[in-house]
């Protein structure tokens, strides 16, 4: 494995990193159940019309998620390879 190779150490905060993508992601979920009420009916919609609903949804789920992380502290420099 890495860890034994010793390619792979892990940093003194990984669990809180871990920790902050667990709640990022229940956060995401909880919206997209939340946003299911608005696909209702789609079998009745034309494709575009669909597309449009998904891509919507989706984007809210992206926004959802990458925000909770942002208000959770989460910074992408964490990932910063540090020697």
């Amino acid at each position: 494995t890495l860890l034994k190779a010793g390619v792979y150490r892990p940093g003194n905060d990984w669990k809180a990193v871990l920790l902050k993508l667990f709640c990022a992601t229940v956060v995401m979920f909880v919206v997209l159940q939340g946003l299911l009420h608005y696909w209702v009916g789609w079998d009745q919609w034309g494709v575009f019309e669909r597309g449009v609903h998904l891509l919507a949804i989706c984007l809210l789920g992206v926004f959802a998620y990458f925000l909770s992380l942002f208000l959770l502290g989460f910074r992408v420099k964490q990932f910063a390879r540090h020697t």
